[in-house]
């Protein structure tokens, strides 16, 4: 498996969120809020969704997105995240992958990916969310983040997040 890693930020994320919207469309398909929504629906979602705080790391197998992960610098769009909002923290739903790609360590690359950009941007804090994606706490996928990535499992109001802080690059 020979996966080109490459990542947008700033400006340059325009160009890639119709590609991950439509990506997200067939990956989230089993969703009941996602199957309501349409393309454009989806896209304007991203649109808002990724500023130019944001960053996208894309896994793709010659130009076809296989995973991702996308990374925000607020946690606007996470209510129940904003005690760890302190303006030097990131924010994931966590890396997504394509069906047929799964088990093969494209999640743990992409993360991998942010973790090393977030440590060199000095970044304190990755806080990983991921209750839109999987629709409730995944105890493999925690147990992974827990272990192998050494984040902490906490419980909100409204969902399981998953904690990491950071040693920056500088230090």
């Amino acid at each position: 498996m020979d996966l080109a890693y490459d990542y947008w930020r700033g400006d340059g994320i325009a160009e890639v969120i119709p590609s991950i919207a439509r990506f997200r469309k067939y990956v989230l398909q089993g969703h009941d809020w996602m199957a309501e929504r349409t393309l454009s629906q989806e896209l304007t979602a991203l649109e808002a969704y990724f500023g130019n705080e944001a960053t996208i790391i894309v896994a793709n197998d010659c130009g076809n997105i296989v995973g991702y992960i996308g990374i925000v610098a607020t946690a606007d769009e996470y209510p129940h995240c904003a005690q760890y909002d302190d303006g030097t923290a990131w924010f994931t739903e966590g890396p997504m992958v394509h069906p047929d790609w799964r088990g093969q360590g494209v999640a743990s690359r992409l993360i991998t990916e942010a973790l090393d950009l977030a440590t060199q941007w000095d970044v304190t804090q990755m806080v990983m969310d991921p209750t839109l994606i999987i629709g409730v706490d995944d105890a493999a996928i925690g147990m992974h983040l827990m272990h192998v990535f050494q984040f902490e499992k906490h419980a909100t109001d409204n969902a399981i997040v998953y904690t990491k802080y950071l040693t920056s690059a500088s230090n």
